[in-house]
Formats: C-alpha cells, sequence, structure tokens
C-alpha cells in the first residue's frame, strides 16, 4: 500500500484487474512489483516511457527516492538524454553497441568526448577555432546571455529568429554569418532585427574539427 501509494496510485484502483488499469497504470503496478522484492539490483527498461509528460516526471523523482531510500542500485536504460542527465549519478553514453563515455552528469554535459556526445547530450553552438589545427569551439545555449551594450561583450549580431517555449526560449543571432541559438528567459526578448550584445559564461570547450 505503501508503494502504491508513492507511484501515485488512488486506492480505488488497488481492486480492479490488470486489463481495467490504462498502460501508464500496469507500469506504474510493474515498479512496486520489483520493489517490493528488495531487490539489491534493479534493471529498469524505459520504464516511465508510456506515460505523459506531467506524469513521467513526477514519477521519476518518486521512484529514485524510493531507490536512494532503500540502497537499491538501479540501471535505467533509455533514450531520453533528459531523463539519465536528470535521474542517474553516472551516464555511460553508448554508440555502435559500445560505451564511449561514463562520467557524472555534469562531466558528460561539460566535458564530452567528441562532437557526437555533444551533439547527442543537447544542443550545441559550434564555431569554427584559429588553432594551427583545424578545431571546433563549442559551449551551450544556456552560456550565451544577453549584456548590455555598454557592458564588455564577447560577440555582437543580430537577432534573426526568436522561438517562445514558455519559460524561455530560442534566440538566433547572426554574428559574422555564423548562426548561433542562444537560450534566454522569455520574460524580455529581443525583436527580430535588434542588434544584441552577448557575453560567453563558463569556458569553452575546444576539440578537433570532425571529431565523432
Amino acid at each position: 500500500r505503501e508503494l502504491l501509494g508513492q507511484m501515485s496510485l488512488p486506492e480505488e484502483l488497488w481492486q480492479r484487474y490488470p486489463g481495467q488499469l490504462s498502460g501508464g497504470q500496469q507500469q506504474r503496478v510493474g515498479l512496486c512489483r520489483a520493489l517490493m522484492m528488495e531487490p539489491e539490483l534493479l534493471l529498469l527498461d524505459e520504464p516511465f516511457s508510456a506515460l505523459d509528460a506531467g506524469l513521467r516526471g513526477a514519477l521519476r523523482d518518486q521512484v529514485c527516492n524510493v531507490l536512494r531510500a532503500t540502497g537499491t542500485t538501479a540501471v535505467l536504460v533509455t533514450h531520453d538524454q533528459t531523463e539519465a542527465l536528470t535521474t542517474a549519478d553516472e551516464v555511460a553514453v553508448m554508440r555502435d553497441g559500445r560505451v564511449v563515455q561514463s562520467g557524472t552528469p555534469t562531466e558528460l554535459y561539460r566535458r564530452p568526448a567528441d562532437l557526437w556526445i555533444a551533439r547527442f547530450l543537447g544542443d550545441v553552438v559550434e564555431l569554427p577555432g584559429s588553432a594551427p589545427d583545424a578545431q571546433v569551439r563549442l559551449v551551450r545555449p544556456e552560456q550565451l546571455r544577453p549584456t548590455d551594450a555598454s557592458q564588455a561583450a564577447d560577440l555582437h549580431g543580430t537577432v534573426t529568429s526568436v522561438r517562445f517555449g514558455g519559460p524561455d526560449a530560442e534566440v538566433t543571432i547572426d554574428v559574422d554569418g555564423h548562426d548561433l541559438m542562444a537560450r534566454w528567459p522569455s520574460m524580455a526578448l529581443p525583436e527580430v532585427g535588434a542588434q544584441v550584445s552577448v557575453t560567453i559564461e563558463g569556458s569553452v570547450l575546444t576539440l578537433p574539427a570532425g571529431s565523432g
């Protein structure tokens, strides 16, 4: 009963047969059945895929809390990069059946081993570098922050598109012929055609061109 409650399954469902439950409800019952055995190791293969977005996030947090409270080690298989980064203590990225990089979510997101992994784990902003060997400079869209024109800036450009996304927005900026995508809070967004100044927060990652 405690596990069913933690999985957001109300009491009126407890007496139903499996065929009377939705796919998502059946999936949560399956998780309860696995957790009630108090296993030392639990394999979760896309356990939240049948759930809607709102319930998926809440249930994911509940399952993680139960696992940590019981000291249970879990291996979560997922194609959802956000799910992996927000859930795991350690992430292993696989390509062609091989683990190509592993580490904490922060390590993989901020220090990907190659361009393929960088692109796989989230949006990236790529610029050609000027090192003796061909290089690509890499930052994440959230590192490009708007700044007042009177302050020192790393980049200057023209806004070519603004895509509203609720709490934030994707702002595309043309800088010397390169389209850079920034992710900014949606409270005060520039108009298309506006001239903007941008600073880069945090470090810039440099990778060999063509890596990955």
